[in-house]
């Protein structure tokens, strides 16, 4: 997410980009308020559509009067567009390092999208926990880790 901070070029041409996350309301506000996002975060815990908020998926809808319309959806590398560093990433010499490449002898190579993560030191630790964030900040008083 940290990839599409400021969609303010995106709503000077009419559109609005927001965020759809799995988990209750609360969560999800306090993150992005800590966080400092700018664009809207909203749950989708509570929502009985299987086109709603599907994780890694990058959905379009149109909206006329109350009538809404999904005009685009994808996922895998076609929702890469929020996330640039992945582009980077094949343009360098080492590439993703994905388990598929065809990589040298000795290059370490990761689970195909695995998220990596550090310590609180910016030490590589390895793949995160299947696409879910891995927390990198330190947490303000009265923040604690849920479950």
């Amino acid at each position: 997410m940290g990839h599409a901070e400021d969609a303010v070029y995106l709503n000077a041409n009419g559109i609005t980009f927001a965020v759809l996350v799995d988990g209750p309301y609360e969560e999800i506000a306090a993150f992005a308020e800590f966080m400092g996002y700018t664009v809207p975060w909203y749950s989708n815990a509570d929502v009985d559509d299987p086109t709603v908020g599907v994780p890694g998926r990058i959905s379009c809808y149109l909206r006329r009067g109350d009538d809404v319309y999904l005009t685009y959806w994808t996922t895998g590398r076609g929702a890469e567009v929020l996330s640039p560093s992945f582009g980077l990433l094949d343009m360098t010499a080492y590439g993703r390092r994905e388990a598929w490449e065809d990589s040298p002898d000795r290059w370490l190579q990761r689970p195909t999208h695995a998220v990596l993560r550090s310590d609180q030191h910016g030490t590589l630790v390895g793949p995160g926990n299947h696409g879910r964030p891995t927390p990198q900040w330190t947490r303000t008083s009265g923040h604690t880790a849920q479950p």
